[in-house]
C-alpha cells in the first residue's frame, strides 16, 4: 500500500476507534462475529499479507518487529482474501487431541513414520455426530467446541472453500434399511455427502473403491478396510492435496544430502530440496519453517508446509552433537514422540524477520491406522458404545431400531514431497453395524536432516490437514 494511502486509512481507523470507544463507554460490548474482506496490496511500500499464517489473534509480537501483523509480506500487486474470521468461531483446532492421536499411531507404528489427517477424521465425526444419541452429543460438543449446528455450517463453509484441497463424503447403508430423514437432509446440506442404498454383498468393496479412487485422485486405491462382512453403514470422507511450491526449484537447489537415522551412527542417501524461507518458529520444543505453496486462484498462497526439528537438552547436546532435537522420554536419542510437541504455540510464534535456510529430503510413504483405541483419549469414548448412534437410519419395515453401533473407525493416508511439490491424500472411515520479506542481518537454519516432524496447515482456515514424522524418508513407499 502507498504511504499516503496507509497514512489516511491509519486516520480513518483511528477515527473509528474513538467513535466506537465513546459509544461504548461503561458498557461490556457483546461479540460479534468479524466480517470477511478483500486486500489489495498496490505496486510500493510492501505491507503483510492478512492472508498467511495468523495462526492465532493473539500471536506474541515484540516491539523489534516494529509495525509486523504477523503475517508475511506480500508480493507486489497481489490480492489477498482473508478468512471470515467467524468461522473460527464454530469449530476452533483441537491441537490436544493432534497431540493425543498423533501419540496413538506413533505407538503403533513400526516403521517409525506417522501420518495423520485431523482434518479428515474431524469432518467424518462431524458428518456422523448428526446420528449420535444425546450423551453422545454432548461429549462431540466438549471435542469441537461447539454444537451440532455450529461445526455443521463451519464445515459447509470449510468444503465449499477448499482451494487445491479436494474434499468429499459418503455414506454408504445396506439396503435392509433406509435413511432417517433428519440425518439425511444434513449430511447432503452441510457435508454434499453421496448417500447409496446397497447391497453389502460381493460387488461393494469394488464399487467402494472406485469411489476412494475417484476421491483421491488415484492417491489411494481402497478402503481402509477390507472386510465388510457384517456392517450395516460406513461412512468415508476423502481428502486430497496436490499443490506446487511457490518458488520452483532450480537444479542447483536440487542435490544428494545426508540423513541421519534414529540409530544416529547410521546415514542413509537423500534427494535434498535446498531454499530460503522468510518464515521462521520457535517455541520451548522445535524451531520450524513455514514453506508456500502456489497462490490459489485469487493470487493468494494459502497452504503451507510446515518443517519441524525438535530440540535437545543439555545432557542430549553433548551425547549427539546437534543443538536441535528432543529424544522420546525412553529409547533412542534420534527418536521423538509427536505428542511432546505444542503445535499450537509453535505455530502462533511464527515471525517474517529472518532468512531461513532450509532442505526438506524427498519422501513418500503411506500408512493405515484405527482410530476408535485412541478415541477415549479425546474424550470421545462414548463413540464405540452400543446403539450409540440411533439417528442413522431405521430398518426398511418402519420399526425404528435401537440404534448403530461404531465398530472401526479407520484412516488410510498417503503422502509424496518431491520438488515439484506435495500431493498428500486421506480416507477416513466409520463402520457401523445396525443394533439390529527478511532482514539480512537476521539469519536462522532448519536442516531437516535427521528426524522431523511436518504439517500441512491450510493458513485461511487455521486447519491442520496432515500432521506427521520421518523417520527414515526413504523406509516406506
Amino acid at each position: 500500500m502507498k504511504k499516503r494511502t496507509k497514512i489516511r486509512l491509519s486516520l480513518l481507523f483511528a477515527a473509528l476507534m474513538l467513535a466506537s470507544a465513546a459509544c461504548t463507554a461503561g458498557n461490556q460490548p457483546e461479540e460479534t462475529p468479524k466480517e470477511s474482506f478483500e486486500v489489495v496490496i498496490e505496486s510500493g511500500t510492501q505491507e503483510p499479507s492478512a492472508e498467511t499464517p495468523a495462526l492465532s489473534e493473539t500471536a506474541p509480537r515484540s516491539e523489534s518487529e516494529g509495525t509486523s501483523t504477523g503475517a508475511p509480506e506480500a508480493t507486489d500487486s497481489q490480492k489477498v482474501s482473508a478468512m471470515p474470521i467467524d468461522w473460527a468461531h464454530y469449530v476452533a483446532q483441537n491441537y490436544d487431541s493432534i497431540r493425543e492421536i498423533t501419540h496413538y499411531i506413533n505407538e503403533q507404528t513400526d516403521s517409525g513414520n506417522v501420518l495423520y489427517s485431523p482434518l479428515s477424521l474431524d469432518i467424518l465425526l462431524a458428518m456422523i455426530s448428526n446420528g449420535a444419541d444425546e450423551e453422545l452429543q454432548n461429549a462431540f460438543k466438549e471435542y469441537f467446541g461447539s454444537g451440532t449446528n455450529g461445526r455443521n455450517s463451519w464445515y459447509r463453509s470449510l468444503v465449499e472453500n477448499k482451494g487445491s484441497l479436494e474434499f468429499a463424503n459418503a455414506f454408504f447403508l445396506n439396503d435392509r434399511y433406509v435413511f432417517d430423514d433428519n440425518f439425511l437432509d444434513k449430511i447432503e446440506t452441510f457435508y454434499h455427502a453421496d448417500h447409496i442404498v446397497c447391497p453389502f454383498d460381493a460387488s461393494f468393496s469394488e464399487r467402494a473403491n472406485a469411489w476412494v479412487t475417484e476421491k483421491t485422485k488415484g492417491l489411494i486405491k481402497e478402503l481402509p478396510s477390507q472386510n465388510i462382512e457384517g456392517l450395516d453403514a460406513i461412512a468415508l470422507n476423502a481428502l486430497a492435496f496436490n499443490a506446487g511450491w511457490a518458488k520452483d526449484y532450480e537444479d542447483r537447489d536440487v542435490r544428494e544430502a545426508e540423513f541421519r537415522l534414529p540409530l544416529y551412527e547410521q546415514v542413509v542417501k537423500v534427494t535434498g530440496l535446498y531454499s530460503t524461507e522468510s518464515v521462521y518458529l520457535e517455541n520451548d520444543q522445535a524451531i520450524g519453517f513455514m514453506k508456500s505453496y502456489a497462490p490459489e486462484a485469487d493470487g493468494a498462497s494459502r497452504y503451507a508446509f510446515v518443517g519441524i526439528l525438535p530440540k535437545v537438552t543439555a545432557d542430549d547436546k553433548v551425547q549427539t552433537g546437534y543443538e536441535s532435537f528432543v529424544p522420546a522420554n525412553e529409547g533412542d536419542a534420534f527418536d521423538f514422540d509427536l505428542s511432546r510437541i505444542d503445535f499450537k504455540s509453535l505455530l502462533d510464534s511464527a515471525k517474517w524477520t529472518y532468512e531461513v535456510d532450509v532442505m526438506i529430503p524427498e519422501f513418500s510413504f503411506e500408512m493405515t491406522n484405527n482410530l476408535l483405541p485412541a478415541m477415549e483419549a479425546v474424550g470421545l469414548g462414548r463413540i464405540s458404545e452400543e446403539n450409540a448412534f440411533p439417528g442413522l437410519a431405521a430398518a426398511k419395515t418402519g420399526a425404528l431400531e435401537a440404534g448403530f453401533t461404531l465398530t472401526a473407525l479407520l484412516q488410510k493416508t498417503r503422502i509424496e514431497v518431491t520438488r515439484e511439490g506435495t500431493k498428500a491424500a486421506a480416507v477416513s472411515e466409520a463402520d457401523f453395524t445396525g443394533a439390529g520479506m527478511p532482514e539480512p542481518n537476521q539469519h536462522k537454519s532448519v536442516i531437516l536432516d535427521r528426524p522431523f516432524a511436518f504439517m500441512i496447515y491450510d493458513t485461511k482456515t487455521q486447519s491442520v490437514l496432515f500432521v506427521g514424522k520421518v523417520v527414515n524418508p526413504a523406509g516406506q513407499n
